[in-house]
C-alpha cells in the first residue's frame, strides 16, 4: 500500500479526546492508552500537516468559502481508479467518496486502526501524471486493489470544466482497506453527537 499521506482532527482536541474514549468503550480494548491522535509517518507528511488546514471540508468549497490558497486533507474511499497512457508519461485518476474521518490511530488491543464515519460530503477526485519508471514506483499497485481503500488527499481544492470537484494534489497516502473500520461509529461535523453503532 502507499504509506504516504498527511491526516488531521477535524474537531477540536476535547471533541476528538471524547471520541477515542467512546471507540474504546465499542471494544477496541487496549483503552485510552492503546489510542492517540494520529501523527505524521515522514518530515515531508509533516510539513504537509502545517501547511493544510483542517477545518475545510468539500462542502465548504462548493460554497464558495475558500481562498485559492487553501490546501486541505480530505480523507476519501477509492471508487473508481483510471490510468490513461500518453507515450512519455501516464495519468493515474482516483475517484473518491469523501468520509468523515475519526483521526485517531488504535494500535493496542484492535486490529483495525482506523475508524471512517459511513458519511462524507460527496465526491471529488485527483489525477496524477507521472513518467512510467515513477508510475511504476509510486501507484501501480493501485491498479486491480485499491477500490475500497482509503485515500487521504493533500492539496488544493477547484473545479474542472465539467464543474467536477478535483484536489491537485501534493501529497497522497493509501491505507489499505482491510485497516479500516466504516460500521461502528456514526460522526461529522454537523452534529456534536457520536453514535456507536455496532458494539
Amino acid at each position: 500500500m502507499i504509506r504516504n499521506v498527511l491526516v488531521f482532527p477535524h474537531k477540536p482536541i476535547a471533541v476528538v479526546a471524547v471520541m477515542v474514549v467512546v471507540l474504546c468503550a465499542s471494544g477496541c480494548g487496549g483503552g485510552p492508552t492503546g489510542s492517540r491522535l494520529y501523527r505524521p509517518i515522514s518530515a515531508s507528511e509533516e510539513a504537509q500537516l502545517s501547511r493544510a488546514d483542517r477545518r475545510v471540508y468539500p462542502g465548504d468549497f462548493r460554497a464558495d468559502s475558500l481562498s485559492a490558497d487553501t490546501i486541505v486533507a480530505w480523507p476519501g474511499v477509492i471508487t473508481d481508479i483510471r490510468t490513461a497512457d500518453y507515450g512519455g508519461f501516464l495519468e493515474t485518476t482516483l475517484l473518491l467518496e469523501h468520509r468523515y474521518f475519526l483521526w485517531v490511530e488504535h494500535w493496542k488491543g484492535s486490529p483495525i486502526p482506523y475508524t471512517l464515519s459511513p458519511r462524507g460530503e460527496g465526491t471529488f477526485e485527483t489525477t496524477w501524471r507521472l513518467t512510467r519508471d515513477a508510475y511504476e514506483r509510486r501507484l501501480a499497485r493501485f491498479e486491480g486493489k485499491g477500490i475500497g481503500n482509503l485515500v487521504i488527499v493533500y492539496g488544493r481544492p477547484r473545479l474542472d470544466v465539467e464543474q467536477r470537484l478535483v484536489v491537485d494534489a501534493a501529497y497522497i497516502r493509501e491505507i489499505d482497506r482491510k485497516q479500516v473500520r466504516t460500521d461502528s461509529v456514526d460522526f461529522g461535523r454537523d452534529t456534536g453527537q457520536v453514535e456507536i453503532r455496532n458494539k
